[in-house]
């Protein structure tokens, strides 16, 4: 087994003016092509591959985030490769749960995740 952190994707949330926006197309091409790599190299020799680390920054920019996690697990999912949400517990960082009443911060996010995770067709 393979184990990656979180895969550089630059300009896939781009701060500009404190804006953020979800980055072009060629950003999202550039992950593919990264993931597309991994399977080569792993996947399809039958290496499984995670990536323990995965994630966006709080910086008020949910929607954002729902979409980045969206369209990033459906990407890996779609090669074979599974991810952990990097959640830190921090709500202003990368925290989604709540660990003191058990509830989510962040429930867009989440099921963003877990719908691109059950589903990678659906975030395309």
């Amino acid at each position: 087994m393979v184990a990656l952190d979180d895969l550089e994707i630059p300009g896939l949330v781009l701060v500009k003016d404190l804006k953020f926006l979800v980055g072009r197309d060629a950003d999202k091409k550039e992950l593919d092509k990264g993931f597309e790599l991994v399977k080569k190299y792993f996947i399809d020799k039958g290496v499984p591959v995670i990536i323990g680390e995965c994630g966006a920054t709080n910086k008020g920019n949910d929607s954002v985030r729902a979409d980045y996690m969206s369209y990033y697990i459906g990407s890996a999912k779609k090669r074979g490769i599974t991810c952990f949400i990097w959640d830190n517990g921090a709500k202003e960082e990368f925290g989604l749960l709540d660990r003191s009443s058990n509830t989510w911060y962040f429930k867009n996010i989440v099921e963003a995740a877990v719908k691109a995770g059950r589903n990678p067709r659906c975030c395309y």
